[in-house]
């Protein structure tokens, strides 16, 4: 019996369905950064009357948001997403609506595509780990109106994990510093910056392979034959102990200034 060829099967097979990490309960273990987005998003929610999702991916997040405004729209950018955030959503009266996701927020250009709405549509936007443009998000807030938002950061330590190369020219990092230039230069005043470190703890190599398959972008390059090698030497280090990866994560939230 292959126990490492055993759970890279299983890791290849399990379906991946919007942003469910449920099957990594117990195995994939994130430790906490110091603020509860849940909480801050909650807080501003009960006090706005219209809520935008920006990047919702299977609707699981804002399904569960308390405090929910009547009127709250969801945006999703990956198709394969979209039936899966409708079929959860839409019963509870939120509309789900493709749009064209900008795919980086250091290397945007100043064609991007607009949001689908007009001017000034909603008094509360929030983002969780999507891409976004600092101008829409100011153009679309009404006036007076807050954009909350948690970002991975730039962060090479899975690449390093996995041995993957991180070669080439040091692009713009995507921070906190970064984050708050773009608000800051579309015209939103940032109110809240905090950035940490948070750690992953990771039981078992499929538990791995699994994450890769459901977050891509960590790794563009990844397959079980490219990395094989190197997933063999993590599954024997797995045997005796957890294997550990970073992460950068930060919090921002933005106004836009009242008219």
């Amino acid at each position: 019996m292959d126990v490492f060829t055993d759970l890279v099967a299983e890791a290849v097979a399990h379906p991946i369905s919007g942003w469910d990490f449920s099957w990594l309960a117990g195995r994939l273990r994130w430790s906490d950064p110091p603020w509860s987005y849940d909480e801050i998003v909650s807080a501003l929610a009960t006090e706005s009357t219209s809520l935008l999702d920006l990047g919702t991916g299977g609707g699981e997040w804002l399904a569960a948001l308390e405090g929910r405004p009547t009127r709250t729209v969801a945006l999703e950018g990956f198709p394969p997403n979209i039936p899966v955030a409708r079929t959860r959503l839409e019963p509870l009266g939120i509309a789900v609506i493709p749009y064209h996701s900008p795919g980086d927020n250091v290397a945007q250009t100043a064609n991007e595509p607009r949001l689908p709405f007009p001017d000034s549509s909603f008094d509360l936007i929030v983002n969780r780990h999507e891409s976004f443009v600092a101008e829409e998000v100011h153009r679309v807030l009404q006036s007076g109106g807050m954009f909350v938002t948690e970002q991975v950061g730039s962060c090479n330590s899975l690449r390093e994990l996995l041995g993957a190369s991180v070669d080439g020219p040091a692009p713009i990092s995507w921070d906190l510093a970064e984050a708050t230039r773009q608000v800051h230069s579309a015209g939103l005043i940032p109110e809240l910056e905090m950035a940490a470190t948070i750690e992953a703890e990771v039981d078992d190599v499929g538990a791995l392979v699994w994450y890769l398959r459901a977050a891509p972008w960590e790794i563009p390059d990844f397959t079980i034959d490219r990395y094989g090698s190197r997933l063999r030497a993590l599954h024997r280090i797995c045997s005796r102990d957890h294997m550990n990866f970073f992460q950068e994560r930060f919090l921002l939230t933005a106004r836009r200034p009242r008219a």
